[in-house]
C-alpha cells in the first residue's frame, strides 16, 4: 500500500534480481476493466521482469484493493495517484528508468502525467484517449444492457459510474499533455478498430480487432515485446 492524497493505493511490483531494463507504472483502465484486464497487466509485469526489468500494477482510489470510494475520484485525482505511484516506484526501485503505461483510459491518465513527473517514457495500450468519448460510451453501454433505468447511469457492468468522475472529463485535455510531454511515446493496438485520431509516437500494431474479448488479454501481454526498444 502507498500514501496517496487521503487514500491507500494497492500496488503490486514484480522486479528482475539486477533491473537493467526499463520499470513501468501500469496504469489499468475505469470500473469494470480495471477488474477484467488486471489479470493481463499482471502477466505483462511478470514479462518485464523476466526480461531483466521491473513493473508495478496500480489499483485506482475507491478501486480494487485501494481505500476510498469511486464517488470521490476525477481525472486529476487519478492522476495524481499515478504520479505518486511512479515517485513510490523510484524510491523503492532507483536504479530502474521508470515510465508510465496505460490500459484503455489508463493510458489518458498515464498521459496527464507523463509530463508533470519527468516519466522516462509513455506506453499506451489500446489507449482511449478521449476520456469524455468514453464515459459517454460506458453510459450507453450500461443503458443497452438496462442496468438501471433510462437517465444518467450510475452503475456499469456492476461498476459505479459516479457523475463526478464523468464531469471531470471535460476538465483534462490529453492531448495537450501529450504534446507537452518530451520524451519517447508508444502504442500497442489491435489494427481496428482504426483510432478516430492520429496517435503520437512509435505504433506497435497486431492483426486482429479490440472487439474481439478473447483478443484483448493477449494483447495487454504482447505489450512487453515492444517495450525494448523503449
Amino acid at each position: 500500500m502507498l500514501p496517496s492524497g487521503p487514500d491507500l493505493l494497492f500496488a503490486t511490483m514484480q522486479a528482475s534480481r539486477d533491473p537493467r531494463a526499463p520499470g513501468l507504472v501500469i496504469c489499468l483502465s475505469w470500473g469494470w476493466e480495471l477488474s477484467h484486464y488486471a489479470d493481463s497487466a499482471h502477466r505483462l509485469a511478470d514479462a518485464l521482469a523476466e526480461r531483466g526489468g521491473a513493473a508495478m500494477v496500480l489499483h485506482w482510489p475507491g478501486h480494487g484493493d485501494s481505500t476510498g470510494t469511486p464517488d470521490e475520484a476525477t481525472m486529476p485525482r487519478l492522476a495524481q495517484a499515478a504520479g505518486d505511484a511512479l515517485r513510490a516506484a523510484r524510491d523503492w526501485l532507483p536504479e530502474a528508468r521508470w515510465g508510465l503505461a496505460g490500459i484503455r483510459l489508463g493510458a489518458a491518465v498515464a498521459a496527464l502525467t507523463a509530463a508533470e513527473t519527468d516519466a522516462a517514457f509513455l506506453a499506451m495500450i489500446q489507449p482511449e484517449l478521449d476520456p469524455v468519448r468514453f464515459f459517454e460510451e460506458s453510459r450507453e453501454a450500461a443503458r443497452r444492457v438496462s442496468l438501471i433505468r433510462e437517465g444518467a447511469p450510475r452503475w456499469w457492468f456492476g461498476q459505479e459510474l459516479p457523475d463526478r468522475v464523468v464531469r471531470s472529463a471535460h476538465e483534462v485535455d490529453v492531448s495537450e499533455a501529450i504534446d507537452s510531454y518530451p520524451g519517447p511515446c508508444l502504442v500497442v493496438r489491435y489494427e481496428q478498430p482504426a483510432p478516430p485520431d492520429p496517435l503520437p509516437g512509435r505504433e506497435c500494431v497486431f492483426p486482429g480487432s479490440w472487439r474481439d474479448p478473447s483478443g484483448r488479454g493477449a494483447l495487454i501481454e504482447k505489450a512487453a515485446q515492444c517495450l525494448d526498444a523503449v
